[in-house]
């Protein structure tokens, strides 16, 4: 009768002999093992996860938690934060100006009428809207010039720039104040790692259209102004003898440029 082999494999290796010992060694480092403990890798990784569970679980490294799920975005929130800073300065510019105080550096223009120069600031023009429209009583230095005899203009170019400046003006601080409110919730977005996020927040057509409607009030500010080389020139240079370009319009346009190109930049894509 033939004795029978114990195929089992003891669990300290002192208790093999040198032939068993061996033996093992060798089949360990044998292409049939190789393949077998890849099939098993291969297994484990066809199996459906929870990559939720995986996200929240402490200890759960940034590297492994986007090779999940595939396509995560990077957020900078020092970026979101400087947008959020920078609509902030907008609306409080604007706001500054109402209240007439510092008028000289948060004006949106400036008129000057002989020995006489009028700060216009970023509302007046939409006051001077309402003064026109909803028949308020404000005190509007865009209407007495522009708005109260605008029916006897005949060209159009200023009919656009005379109606559309109050609009752009109120459009553009409404879309600051969007941005704002959505900058600060992109920042405190809950984050699937440290640092990534699985959707970015998106504003960026807002950005794009804050800066064309800064261009615009720009525009109108020029058609205000007078047509002509010379009179664009003076009007950003200081030197016109009517309407120059204030401060508040500089902060308007540059702010919303450089939010715009820091929105490009404000999320990072990560692929797996």
């Amino acid at each position: 009768m033939s004795k029978k082999i114990d195929k089992t494999i003891p669990e300290n290796y002192e208790e093999l002999s040198d032939l068993e010992f061996i033996a093992y060694a060798d089949y360990l480092s044998s292409p049939y093992y190789r393949n077998y403990l890849e099939a098993k890798q291969r297994s484990e990784i066809s199996q459906p996860r929870d990559i939720y569970a995986d996200s929240i679980r402490p200890g759960a490294s940034a590297r492994k938690v986007r090779g999940d799920i595939g396509i995560t975005y990077r957020r900078r929130s020092g970026l979101l934060a400087l947008i959020a800073i920078f609509m902030l300065l907008i609306i409080a510019v604007a706001a500054v100006g109402y209240f007439d105080v510092y008028p000289e550096y948060v004006s949106a223009f400036s008129r000057t009428q002989g020995e006489t120069v009028d700060q216009v600031d970023m509302a007046d023009p939409v006051l001077g809207a309402l003064v026109k429209f909803a028949k308020m009583d404000f005190d509007s230095i865009f209407y007495d010039d522009a708005l109260a005899t605008i029916e006897d203009e005949e060209n159009i170019g200023a009919l656009i720039a005379y109606y559309g400046m109050p609009v752009a003006i109120a459009l553009a601080l409404l879309i600051a104040l969007i941005i704002f409110i959505t900058a600060l919730v992109a920042i405190g977005k809950r984050s699937i790692a440290k640092g990534y996020v699985a959707k970015k927040t998106k504003f960026g057509f807002l950005s794009i259209l804050l800066f064309v409607l800064s261009l615009f009030v720009a525009a109108a500010g020029i058609v205000w102004n007078g047509a002509g080389f010379k009179e664009i020139v003076g009007f950003f240079t200081g030197e016109s003898s009517y309407i120059q370009a204030g401060y508040g319009l500089y902060a308007l346009i540059g702010l919303s440029l450089i939010s715009l190109i820091f929105n490009l930049f404000a999320y990072k894509k990560d692929y797996r």
